[in-house]
């Protein structure tokens, strides 16, 4: 039928606009790599991120959490720091759980409702804030990164300082869920993009291979497992990475 060819058409050309869409995307966000500063680029991805994912504490922890948890943690009542915690997910599931838990968040609406869903101390305050000393003072039994937060701090000096506030703020474990690199990502058009800041603005930032961008969250690192081996020495920690359902790592001491 001719509604039937008609219809296949408009997908075919929908999904040729998709694509064309998404490397624009790409070219513009290795633009805005090479040519803007980090704190340019961390505030882009806070107010994406607060944008995207409603200010819901009610969801329970992902699948695969419980288990690790299980496995990282230590046991209630242990006092645990959460980091990018979003509206409170983590917070009140180890709440529930028996922990004593402060977290901190940099996005402004998330973190109201942090506030209002952790009963320990909260901050409005990124992870590179956290890094140069402000917020917590610990001591803390452990630190969790939240869901995918360690991968929005742009800059290897900002992630190494963030690792060495950690294993100040605690002697157990710490813990982060991360993207991994993706060489299936397609990168030509950042990496384009990237050149382009080059030339025609005088940037001369590299773009960092792991690093692409997502329009609901904004900058993100996928991370190479040496680079998280390297974020554990910072911190004189053993690195312990669990690659699927969803990356997640765990940063223990070793036994003296």
């Amino acid at each position: 039928m001719w509604t039937t060819r008609l219809l296949g058409t408009w997908a075919r050309l929908a999904r040729g606009v998709q694509r064309s869409t998404e490397r624009v995307t790409r070219v513009l966000a290795g633009v805005a790599w090479s040519a803007a500063p980090a704190g340019a680029l961390t505030a882009l991805s806070v107010g994406l991120g607060e944008r995207g994912f409603a200010p819901s504490h009610q969801r329970g922890p992902l699948s695969w959490e419980p288990a690790w948890w299980d496995a990282a943690l230590p046991p209630p009542p242990a006092r645990v720091l959460v980091g990018g915690a979003g509206a409170g997910r983590e917070v009140t599931a180890l709440e529930a759980r028996g922990y004593r838990v402060d977290a901190f968040e940099p996005a402004p609406a998330l973190a109201e409702a942090l506030a209002g869903a952790c009963h320990g101390q909260s901050w409005t305050l990124t992870h590179e804030a956290v890094a140069a000393g402000r917020g917590p003072t610990g001591p803390y039994d452990a630190v969790l990164l939240g869901w995918g937060s360690l991968s929005h701090v742009l800059e290897d000096s900002d992630r190494r300082a963030l690792m060495r506030r950690c294993a100040a703020l605690t002697d157990g474990p710490i813990l982060a869920s991360v993207f991994l690199r993706d060489d299936r990502r397609p990168t030509r058009p950042a990496a384009l993009g990237a050149r382009l800041g080059a030339a025609l603005l005088g940037a001369e930032r590299p773009l960092h291979p792991g690093v692409f961008f997502l329009p609901a969250v904004g900058f993100l690192v996928g991370f190479d497992p040496s680079e998280l081996e390297a974020l554990g020495r910072e911190a004189g920690r053993v690195t312990e990475l669990t690659a699927a359902p969803f990356p997640h790592v765990t940063w223990r001491r070793l036994d003296p």
